[in-house]
């Protein structure tokens, strides 16, 4: 059994761009993330940015910190631009008011940034196969 079927993901590589304010979670979760057998293709410090990414490049997520001036602009902006992306907002503490507003705004699912990284590489990996149905084709 391979690392990836192991933690319960799909056989080809979860594409993932990743947006934190913070420039040391953005490396530490990076390298978490690609340990777990995710491929992180695209990180930035600013929300606008990562949607950007994540428009152009189509990865199956993108993991977006809330805290993020302009986050919840940005998923709104994803939503639009590239819906077949799911978005996933990562937040430091569980706040339902803040999970509400990005799922109101488009994002598929919220966690918290106390999440260990196995469980947010295999809530990626969930995810990505349960894209939203507006990615149809």
């Amino acid at each position: 059994m391979t690392r990836r079927e192991a933690a319960g993901l799909p056989h080809d590589p979860v594409r993932v761009v990743l947006g934190d304010a913070d420039g040391f979670a953005r490396r530490a979760l990076k390298e978490a993330l690609q340990d777990a057998g995710l491929v992180v293709i695209g990180v930035s410090g600013a929300a606008s940015d990562a949607a950007d990414l994540a428009a152009f490049y189509r990865p199956e997520v993108l993991l977006l910190d809330a805290t993020l001036p302009d986050s919840l602009a940005a998923v709104r902006h994803l939503h639009v631009m590239a819906p077949e992306v799911v978005c996933v907002l990562l937040a430091p503490s569980v706040d339902d008011d803040v999970a509400i507003a990005g799922l109101r705004a488009g994002a598929q699912g919220f966690l918290s940034k106390a999440t260990p990284v196995e469980g947010l590489a295999r809530a990626s990996g969930r995810w990505s196969t349960a894209r939203p149905p507006s990615a149809a084709t």
